[in-house]
């Protein structure tokens, strides 16, 4: 998902990924709870990667892992 907003200054960027990173949540709840599924459903390599550019925009990519049908209880 991306958007052509206003961006995240740098500073608070680095708060948002390592807040990401060691499961803090910060002020930012939402990312944190999406963050926290991802890992504890698919494992550590999994989870959101945030990147922005002030006055150009914000781009949040979800990396989730591939589950095989034989891989589940259904």
């Amino acid at each position: 998902m991306e958007d052509d907003g206003v961006g995240i200054p740098d500073d608070k960027l680095r708060r948002i990924r390592k807040n990401l990173e060691e499961h803090l949540t910060g002020n930012n709840y939402g990312l944190y709870n999406v963050s926290r599924r991802i890992y504890l459903h698919f494992g550590y390599d999994c989870g959101l990667t945030i990147d922005s550019t002030e006055n150009q925009g914000t781009s949040i990519t979800m990396k989730i892992s591939k589950i095989m049908e034989e891989d589940t209880d259904v």
